[in-house]
C-alpha cells in the first residue's frame, strides 16, 4: 500500500512538472506572440512616421516655391497695366515724396520703375529746398518704390515726409 501511494504521489508529481513545464512554455510563446504583434505595429508606425515626414517636406517644398512666387514680381507686366492707366504726366514726374511705412518698417517714395526707376537709382533727398541727404532705391514698383539710406549719416524721422528727386 506504502509502495502504491508512493507510486501516485510519483505520478502526481510528475504530472504536475509536466502542466508546469506546458504552463511555462504556453507563457513564452504568448508573449513572444506579443511582442511580434508589437513589432508588426511598431514597423507600421515607423513606416507611417516616414511617410508624414516625406510628406512634410514635400509640403515644406510646396510652400516655398508658393512664399517664392508670391515674392517675385513681375515688374515688366506690372508697367505694362501701369502704363495703360496713368497719364504721361505721372510717368514725366520726377519728383516724390519719401515717408517711413510704419506697417513694414521701410521708406517708400512715390516715384517708381514707371518714372524710370530701378535697384540702385539714387534719389536726393530734400527738407524744404535745403537737400539733406540721398537713398537708394532697393525695390522698385510701378508708381512707389522702397529705399534705403544711401549713407548712415541721413538721420530721417518715422514721423515727417521728405521730398524726393531723381538725380
Amino acid at each position: 500500500m506504502i509502495a502504491n501511494n508512493n507510486k501516485q504521489q510519483f505520478l502526481i508529481g510528475i504530472y504536475f512538472l509536466i502542466a508546469a513545464f506546458v504552463g511555462i512554455v504556453g507563457v513564452f510563446y504568448g508573449l513572444g506572440h506579443i511582442n511580434q504583434n508589437q513589432a508588426g505595429e511598431l514597423s507600421q508606425l515607423k513606416d507611417q512616421l516616414t511617410m508624414l515626414e516625406v510628406e512634410k517636406t514635400n509640403t515644406q517644398t510646396e510652400l516655398s516655391d508658393v512664399k517664392s512666387r508670391l515674392n517675385t514680381i513681375d515688374l515688366d507686366y506690372l508697367l505694362t497695366k501701369a502704363d495703360a492707366v496713368y497719364p504721361t504726366s505721372e510717368k514725366a514726374r520726377t519728383e516724390g515724396l519719401l515717408w517711413m511705412d510704419s506697417v513694414a518698417s521701410k521708406y517708400v517714395v512715390t516715384l517708381g520703375a514707371l518714372n524710370g526707376l530701378k535697384a540702385g537709382s539714387q534719389l536726393g533727398v530734400y527738407e524744404g529746398d535745403r537737400k539733406i541727404g540721398q537713398v537708394v532705391v532697393n525695390t522698385p514698383l510701378d508708381v512707389i518704390s522702397y529705399v534705403s539710406p544711401a549713407n548712415q549719416s541721413l538721420q530721417l524721422s518715422a514721423d515727417n515726409s521728405y521730398r524726393v528727386v531723381i538725380e
